[in-house]
């Protein structure tokens, strides 16, 4: 797989094609026109630190992608560009059967998933982060980290000791609703360690969107059409995390070191620059509150706000909030 270095990120070299990297690197993915369309409150943004950390760009171009340097648009935060497509081939094939009318799976999604073709038609569009994220840390070395960032997230400043420590005692970490156990996580920024655990835990969210969700479906089913279990089945990227993070049944995996980035009691650091960007996230939170790093927590809970960090914009700035895909 050829992969297109930014003239101005000389001095990282994609993951694919060398183990000597930095201790974190972060991956994203969006249509390239939306990444064109908008600069404010994205990757993109003025105020993002472009030195945080390296980034690469997962994206659905295929052979159309522009040959040569990266587009301007892409580089302003990107140090390479991986095909998706070509780096997960199972997305490209899962969503063509999504599309085809006589699709066995398409006829099974829509029986047994709650919320049916309506998330089930864009798969790509729903299922390129666990893509991503399998694809980089089946190529990263024990004990390095990658964090997918969604693309409407803002990068604060560069992780140091204090972030990167936390991820060392973890092998999965992302942003919680609490309480845990009842609420979806929030997903737009997800960490794994390189290891064992963090391989099986992405192969195991590549198998829930290949048959998993739809066998869990199937089975909640036949307790009835409003049995709890039905909440938190769809093939939306949170409900696949959910069921390997806190779910109950068979696709977690109780040795799994799960840490939780805290987003909350932002009013706390009221005079830290980031603490602005952080209120606005606890107030659009649809669902559940966030942890707070200063209070004391029975999960591995960061000891600092993620927003110290990387600012996820969330609202309409992001794919999901801009562009909706109808079944075809």
């Amino acid at each position: 797989m050829q992969l297109l270095v930014a003239a101005v990120a000389t001095a990282y070299v994609c993951p694919e094609i060398t183990t000597q990297r930095p201790a974190l690197f972060g991956l994203t993915s969006a249509p390239l026109d939306f990444v064109r369309r908008r600069e404010e409150r994205t990757l993109r943004d003025a105020r993002s630190d472009r030195d945080a950390m390296p980034v690469a760009f997962y994206h659905e171009e295929g052979a159309a992608w522009p040959r040569g340097e990266l587009p301007a648009e892409v580089a302003s935060f990107a140090a390479c560009a991986v095909d998706l497509f070509a780096a997960a081939p199972w997305v490209l094939k899962f969503a063509e059967s999504l599309r085809d009318p006589a699709s066995e799976r398409r006829a099974n999604l829509t029986k047994w998933l709650p919320r049916g073709l309506g998330e089930a038609s864009a798969a790509a569009f729903l299922a390129r982060k666990v893509a991503a994220l399998d694809h980089a840390v089946a190529r990263t070395p024990d004990g390095r980290s990658v964090v997918w960032l969604d693309v409407d997230c803002v990068l604060v400043k560069k992780p140091d000791e204090t972030f990167l420590g936390f991820l060392t005692t973890v092998d999965v970490a992302t942003i919680a609703r609490v309480p845990v156990r009842r609420e979806r996580p929030e997903t737009g920024v997800v960490a794994l360690t390189g290891g064992a655990a963090a391989r099986v835990f992405t192969r195991r969210a590549v198998a829930l969107y290949e048959w998993g969700m739809a066998d869990l479906g199937r089975r909640c089913l036949l307790r009835g059409p409003k049995a709890r279990c039905r909440r938190h089945l769809s093939l939306n990227d949170v409900a696949v995390f959910k069921q390997l993070l806190v779910g109950d049944g068979e696709w977690r995996d109780p040795r799994l070191r799960v840490g939780w980035f805290a987003a909350g009691c932002a009013s706390r650091d009221a005079d830290r620059p980031w603490a602005a960007a952080a209120l606005q996230y606890e107030q659009r939170g649809a669902h559940g509150d966030n942890f707070c790093h200063r209070d004391d927590h029975e999960e591995a809970v960061s000891p600092f706000n993620l927003f110290e960090y990387v600012a996820h914009m969330k609202g309409r700035s992001g794919v999901m909030g801009t562009k909706r895909r109808a079944p075809d």
